[in-house]
């Protein structure tokens, strides 16, 4: 029981790292070439 407690815990905090990266990469490509500190900030 406690290997299938790991495993969909793993494969949950597999999806969610999976999603950061992906909230990272849309904020990332939606901001200028040089970005100024605002557009930064407000890409957070």
């Amino acid at each position: 029981m406690e290997q299938v407690i790991t495993w969909h815990m793993n494969q949950f905090q597999e999806r969610l790292q999976r999603c950061v990266v992906r909230c990272q990469d849309e904020a990332h490509d939606s901001l200028p070439s040089g970005p100024s500190e605002k557009q930064i900030e407000g890409a957070q």
